[in-house]
């Protein structure tokens, strides 16, 4: 891949959107990449979905209806820097392709990484609070991109909004 140092993120973002599915297609028509599980990728999922409340991925059981297993972290990076993005999972969704393929999508609401709303300090203990809120239309990820994360609210001060992130184990079933 070229790269462009002039080329915004937001750029980028537009060009991956409007360039790559076209791009992908040609490709995987011409037989340069193979397989036909992407022919039926390309098509699009079917226009039903299915949603849960709950989904093992990772390693991890999450649930959209116990504040215990709906906190999800995602690694990221933001200009070449490590960046993850805290989040409470709301609804799990299955997209359904062609040739009995699927993919669980989490829709999340996701505090704000990018401001004053997650910290972390000098030990690595992060807090976040969770009334702040990241300005992005992006409230989806993969399922296999998560790792479960636990908000437990502040030993000195109960009432606040504020919560340290705790680390979930992985489930055994």
């Amino acid at each position: 891949m070229r790269q462009h140092p002039e080329t915004t993120p937001q750029q980028l973002d537009h060009i991956v959107k409007t360039r790559f599915k076209p791009w992908f297609k040609k490709k995987v028509e011409k037989d340069e990449i193979d397989g036909p599980r992407f022919m039926d990728l390309l098509e699009g999922p079917a226009l039903k979905v299915m949603t849960f409340e709950t989904c093992q991925v990772n390693g991890y059981k999450f649930s959209t209806s116990s504040a215990s297993g709906s906190g999800v972290v995602v690694k990221g990076t933001l200009h070449e820097n490590n960046l993850d993005y805290y989040g409470q999972l709301i609804e799990i969704v299955r997209l359904i392709y062609q040739g009995c393929n699927h993919v669980y999508l989490f829709k999340c609401i996701w505090f704000d990484s990018l401001g004053n709303g997650v910290r972390i300090d000098k030990n690595r203990v992060v807090t976040v609070d969770i009334t702040s809120r990241l300005r992005s239309n992006e409230v989806f990820i993969l399922a296999s991109q998560a790792s479960q994360v636990y908000y437990a609210p502040s030993v000195l001060d109960p009432r606040s909004k504020i919560y340290t992130e705790v680390k979930s184990k992985k489930s055994s079933d």
